[in-house]
């Protein structure tokens, strides 16, 4: 008899609107039938999935994650403790869930669970931020900070929304420089100095649910991620402008700054960062690189 392939399922009790739970079950029997051994782990708090996985992870042919994407951050750094040597599977449950909008993963339980358990694989980059993986973006100014603030009462009630709302109830539109950070930015073709309210270093189609660029500007293993910068408004007729680019997703304007690179270097005053919307940390100066490939993700979705 052929040995049957061990599988590590992790989920996080507390992500979105609980529906792991109320679909547990039929989401191990469905990997069951695949012809794993269903390992379940539900994670007891912040942190506690990572350390699983680089405690555990060399011991499953296979990790599936299901979650937020805060629990998809955990699950790839815990990946990248064990060298990526084993594929991911992912179940999105959180509310927005960027990454598997990015990748065309569904958001039904049961179709997610047979996409996780795939023998496609698809290669995707990461992104590496002062040593720690990020799977879709790192980023800093307004809004950002409401994924983390962010109650899960009020994720339930408005959606992705619900970051919007947050972030704009915070914002002191008479001084601007209270939403603001002097950035000096460097990267492989060139540099920018200035006053930004918002910098994102991505590698998704997709930012607090919102759709960013076009089909023809991303790719999710070319080894570039992609950078893009809000300059801080100085007027009226400015606001409108980034408010009307970002509506239209039209970034030909002085106000933004967006471009293409294998790195990025930032320095600047201190700033707080997200990193796939969980709390980054306090930093003066970053260095995001792109880990070409680095992940094995099963899915559907044949290259």
């Amino acid at each position: 008899m052929a040995t049957m392939k061990r599988l590590l399922l992790l989920y996080n009790p507390n992500s979105g609107d609980g529906r792991i739970r109320a679909h547990l079950a039929e989401i191990v029997e469905i990997i069951s039938l695949e012809g794993f051994e269903v390992t379940v782990y539900p994670t007891k708090s912040a942190g506690d999935g990572q350390r699983y996985i680089s405690e555990h992870g060399q011991e499953f042919n296979q990790i599936v994650s299901a979650g937020g994407d805060g629990m998809l951050h955990e699950t790839v750094n815990g990946l990248g403790a064990i060298g990526f040597s084993r594929r991911l599977g992912y179940i999105p449950a959180g509310t927005v869930n960027d990454f598997a909008n990015t990748h065309e993963i569904p958001l039904k339980m049961e179709k997610a669970a047979k996409s996780a358990v795939s023998s496609n694989i698809r290669q995707i980059d990461l992104g590496v931020f002062n040593g720690r993986y990020f799977a879709y973006v790192a980023a800093c100014g307004i809004m950002t900070h409401a994924s983390y603030d962010t109650s899960q009462i009020d994720k339930k009630r408005f959606g992705s929304m619900a970051y919007v709302v947050n972030g704009l109830v915070s914002v002191d539109y008479t001084h601007w420089e209270n939403n603001s950070c002097n950035m000096h930015v460097r990267w492989e073709s060139g540099s920018v100095r200035g006053s930004f309210v918002f910098c994102s270093i991505s590698n998704s189609e997709y930012i607090g649910g919102f759709r960013q660029f076009a089909d023809d500007n991303f790719s999710w293993n070319d080894g570039v991620l992609e950078g893009f910068f809000i300059r801080t408004p100085r007027s009226i007729p400015d606001l409108n402008t980034i408010l009307g680019g970002i509506l239209l997703k039209d970034y030909s304007s002085d106000c933004f700054v967006k471009i293409q690179s294998p790195w990025f270097e930032i320095e600047s005053d201190p700033v707080n960062w997200t990193l796939d919307g969980e709390y980054g940390g306090e930093h003066s100066h970053v260095y995001i690189r792109a880990a070409e490939e680095a992940l094995m993700l099963s899915s559907e979705i044949e290259e």
